[in-house]
């Protein structure tokens, strides 16, 4: 059996995870073993924290039109119905930023919806 020697493909992987690693604390960034541990642990964080984002920002979106309209003495689940009913085509989204940017916008969707 002849000879094989890795040296650039190996150096090549471990440097990628290296560098993935980068600004790991302690060994975590610069002993490969570790490091490659840990990479793959924050690539499972990271693929878990976007999926939570999604969660998190409709959860804030749902509490600031619900904030906005509670002010005009009506609830979040009515405003819903509301502009189903009235067939607003507007996301959750773009009615809590104009719930915070432009209220008299909102107040104005409001408004076409009773």
């Amino acid at each position: 059996m002849t000879r094989v020697k890795r040296g650039n493909i190996a150096r090549k992987r471990r440097k990628k995870i290296l560098k993935l690693a980068k600004g790991f604390r302690g060994t975590h960034s610069s002993l490969f073993r570790t490091a490659k541990q840990q990479v793959l642990k924050a690539m499972r964080y990271s693929y878990v924290g976007r999926k939570n984002k999604k969660r998190d920002y409709r959860k804030l979106w749902i509490t600031r039109i619900n904030a906005a309209v509670r002010i005009n003495g009506i609830t979040y689940s009515q405003l819903m119905r509301r502009l189903k009913q009235s067939q607003v085509g507007l996301n959750r989204k773009m009615l809590a930023q104009l719930a915070v940017v432009d209220n008299d916008a909102f107040q104005a969707i409001l408004e076409a919806t009773i």
